[in-house]
């Protein structure tokens, strides 16, 4: 087929398309499959995704309801842990205690920060004191059930 053929052919579709208010095959099949993505991820998606602003919160209610019989402490300088941090070394968003020792240290990261310098120093820090550290990215789901049985794997 020419180019003038397919063109002839392009010009012919669009007028029956639009005498018939039909689609194309081409637009039709765009829009099933883009109805079909959006029913998919509506389906999958029943729970409410949660927005790293509000992770803190989702952590709260897992430590609070999973993990009672810890004391939970916020935002612990990594002093605390280790008289050796560097004094650049981040807070922990989370410590664990049991029986007034630290059990576990939990950090929230965003994605792009778990290679700088205060993140290691806190990393450190547990490491010299022999305190399990656990990291979270904020930009991942992280599903109660997930959350959970990673934070029983560490301690």
């Amino acid at each position: 087929m020419g180019l003038f053929d397919k063109l002839l052919d392009k010009a012919i579709n669009h007028a029956v398309d639009k005498v018939t208010n039909k689609t194309t095959d081409k637009i039709e099949k765009n829009e099933t499959r883009q109805n079909a993505a959006s029913n998919s991820q509506s389906q999958t998606n029943q729970k409410p995704i949660i927005v790293p602003e509000n992770m803190k919160a989702h952590f709260d209610d897992i430590l609070k309801n999973d993990f009672s019989q810890y004391t939970v402490k916020e935002n612990v300088p990594a002093k605390e842990i280790s008289s050796n941090a560097d004094s650049e070394s981040r807070a922990y968003t989370f410590v664990l205690h049991k029986d007034g020792q630290a059990a576990a240290a939990i950090m929230l990261t965003p994605h792009n920060r778990y290679r700088n310098k205060g993140f290691l120093g806190a990393q450190n820090a547990c490491k010299q004191a022999g305190i399990p550290f656990i990291n979270f990215f904020t930009h991942f789901p992280n599903e109660r059930n997930y959350v959970v049985l990673r934070i029983k794997s560490f301690i």
